[in-house]
């Protein structure tokens, strides 16, 4: 026992390149002074029974050698087992069943030289000694010629997998992925392989095949990959050659497992609805359906081109919903059990995961303007992949969205959405051209409502001399634009700024204005960008600019600026489905001016259309700003006010009666007007449902205010006139 535990000891501190921790120090000299002891003990028994002849003493020896083999291994693989949690037996027979020969080559050398030494004394020593020696020299450069060329098959293999992985990243920026999605592949397919106990040359196949299982994504055109929406039958059948193509790449490899199969079978489902050739159940390999499920579920968790990412639960519920149609059952319920373990070993390995790197294969610090090249930021070479395909998906999408909407404001919101994935900036504008001004019709960013109040002059430095000129620029000081109409205001200040025109048929008519708080922000690819985005949006724009003012003047009254009476409608069908679905008052207001004929025909028409107009502002000034007022005709106007209660109603009714008393007209010099205003309303539910019942209460209660009215008014001038004649 003291010799088994001093080998132990030498063996740890003196001949191992790694000294071990205190508990596996410990661990060692038990276990060997437990194995020798136990070996020992088995030993003498054995001769104390069989007796000390060579056949006695040699069967002794087999068993005890069996024993100190098996104590020993099972130790060492059982501490395996507990702190590696793989199963005990693969571990066994992987790392120890092959040892057995040298265990019983040692105890029948130690057999020989004890009989020896019985014989010949200490002598023997002399003479078994160098030739023991020698064997035990040429076992060690046997062993370090070994340990070496293990080394150099694990370094090939790390190169061989470096290569793999470099390959797959690259396959999945060109598919718009992530490049964790292939780690995160690669932790749960080799992960549930190993509870599913499948063999080691699957596991490995299965370990390769998760980077490379979407190579024959290569003969995939780009827009079907970056498509959006879904894939038609013709697309989708292009897409389904994917596999086959992968697989004739990577037969030409000559891997050493079987990694093509589970390429080629990785979208078969296993109830035979898959492709490419419809196998089902059991008949696909196995690894394919591990494969074929973890790719599914990592892809659900992952944002696509075609839609956003799904929570892990979300994304676990479909792939559970497919059990027994899609995927095999076996491999989905291991899933569900282990998902948890396996998806922190997967947050690790993408946090540690390689990238592929610009800077060590290329410098480019030393590089002349003369030579062509602009500065180069340390981009990996994965993110200028990733890159170019996010550029044709974002330019596929615009080209898809642009025309679809006739709303101005939609169109351009639709097209910053599209800018934003290709052009990180602080801000987006479109300016557009009004009476020498250019207006800012959308914004969107930092400080878009101080932006959106600011038009910028013709004559102005930037915006301006773009839209003349009909050249793009690229990093502008927007001080030089704004400094002045931002004095007072508490502006975050842009040190970038990018402007391209926008014209149709050589007429110019706005601008696309990026703004962004770093200097020098914008890249020639950025300007590139923007220049085709405002070639292919210009008509669009144009277009939906056309439209919005057709359509304004088709619902606005052209004399006070209001919405019509077709306006008037519409608003209110509105409102009216507002309020039934989520249960708010609406009240409709009619307002009447009095005696406008009279002021017509005394002062003429000019003077009535200016009157028209200062009461049509006078009404908007006194309603909310989310109050809608029109003009239906003549000197009446109806006012749709949502969320009112009947006593605000009366309220409201009193303040607009009492800004009328208050109200003069100026009609010309010192002839001022007295207006008066009659008003009747009519509330949702109460009076109706309908948008012509409420119209027809409140224009029936209006008019019967108007009656009471006059009719005050003749006993009031009746009563004057009385007293007139008492006097």
């Amino acid at each position: 026992m003291a010799t088994a535990g001093l080998s132990a000891v030498s063996q740890s501190l003196l001949y191992s390149k790694w000294k071990p921790a205190l508990h596996r120090l410990f661990f060692s000299v038990a276990g060997l002074a437990l194995t020798a002891f136990a070996s020992g003990l088995c030993f003498r028994g054995l001769l104390g029974l069989l007796g000390k002849d060579f056949v006695s003493r040699s069967i002794a020896l087999f068993v005890s050698s069996s024993l100190y083999f098996c104590l020993n291994t099972f130790l060492v693989g059982g501490a395996i087992t507990l702190s590696s949690k793989k199963p005990f037996l693969k571990t066994w027979h992987s790392n120890f069943l092959w040892t057995a020969p040298g265990y019983y080559c040692g105890s029948l050398i130690a057999l020989l030289v004890a009989i020896l030494m019985g014989q010949w004394g200490w002598r023997v020593v002399i003479f078994t000694g160098p030739p023991l020696y020698l064997v035990y020299y040429s076992y060690k450069l046997y062993m370090a010629r070994l340990e070496d060329s293990e080394r150099h098959l694990q370094e090939i293999e790390t190169l061989h997998d470096s290569a793999i992985e470099a390959l797959a990243l690259a396959i999945d920026a060109k598919d718009q992925v992530t490049h964790g999605h292939i780690q995160r592949v690669q932790v749960y397919a080799t992960g549930l392989a190993e509870v599913l106990q499948l063999p080691d040359d699957e596991i490995r196949a299965l370990h390769a095949a998760s980077l490379l299982h979407d190579v024959g994504k290569l003969a995939v055109p780009d827009y079907i990959l970056s498509k959006p929406g879904k894939l038609s039958a013709v697309e989708f059948q292009k897409m389904a050659l994917h596999p086959v193509v992968g697989a004739q790449i990577l037969a030409a490899v000559n891997f050493p497992y079987p990694v093509v199969p589970l390429v080629l079978h990785h979208h078969e489902r296993w109830d035979g609805t898959g492709y490419p050739y419809g196998l089902e159940g059991e008949t696909i390999p196995r690894g394919a359906r591990v494969l074929s499920v973890v790719d599914c579920f990592d892809a659900l968790c992952s944002n696509r081109p075609y839609r956003k990412a799904l929570d892990v639960e979300t994304a676990l519920e479909y792939v559970v919903s497919e059990r027994g149609r899609s995927f095999d059952p076996l491999v989905v319920d291991t899933l569900v059990k282990y998902h948890s373990t396996l998806e922190g070993k997967a947050h690790l390995a993408v946090t540690n995961a390689r990238t592929l790197s610009l800077t060590p294969a290329l410098d480019l610090s030393s590089a002349k303007p003369a030579a062509g090249l602009l500065s180069v930021s340390p981009i990996s070479a994965f993110e200028n992949i990733a890159a170019a395909h996010r550029e044709l998906s974002a330019l596929y999408e615009l080209v898809e969205v642009i025309g679809t909407s006739l709303n101005l404001d939609e169109s351009l919101h639709l097209i910053v959405s599209k800018v934003k994935k290709l052009i990180p900036a602080s801000t987006y504008a479109f300016y557009f051209l009004r009476d020498s001004q250019l207006v800012p019709r959308y914004v969107e960013g930092v400080q878009a409502e101080l932006y959106s109040e600011c038009p910028v002059s013709m004559d102005g430095p930037v915006l301006g001399w773009v839209l003349k000129n009909r050249q793009l620029v690229v990093n502008a000081d927007p001080s030089f634009e704004f400094k002045e109409a931002m004095e007072g205001k508490p502006w975050t200040h842009m040190r970038s700024m990018m402007v391209v025109p926008l014209f149709v048929n050589e007429q110019p008519f706005g601008t696309i204005a990026l703004f962004d708080q770093a200097p020098q922000k914008f890249t020639p690819d950025h300007a590139r960008i923007l220049e085709m985005v405002s070639t292919k949006a210009a008509i669009a724009i144009k277009n939906s600019i056309t439209y919005e003012e057709t359509h304004e003047s088709a619902l606005t009254d052209a004399l006070t600026g209001l919405p019509n009476t077709r306006n008037m409608f519409l608003h209110l069908d509105q409102e009216l489905t507002r309020a039934r679905r989520e249960q708010q008052p609406l009240t409709v207001m009619a307002l009447d001016v009095d005696n406008f004929k009279t002021i017509n025909d005394t002062y003429g028409h000019p003077v009535g259309d200016r009157v028209l107009r200062e009461v049509a502002q006078l009404l908007k000034s006194k309603l909310r700003e989310y109050d809608f007022l029109c003009r239906v005709g003549g000197d009446e106007f109806v006012a749709i006010l949502p969320g009112l209660s009947s006593e605000a109603v009366e309220g409201k009714m009193e303040n607009l009666q009492d800004a009328f008393v208050q109200f003069r007209f100026q009609v010309r010099g010192n002839t001022f007007l007295q207006i008066d205003l009659s008003i009747g309303h009519a509330s949702y539910g109460a009076d109706g449902d309908e948008a012509d019942r409420l119209l027809t209460m409140a224009d029936a209660r209006m008019y019967e205010r108007k009656r009471q009215r006059k009719a005050i008014q003749a006993r009031f001038t009746a009563n004057e006139a009385h007293l007139g004649r008492v006097c």
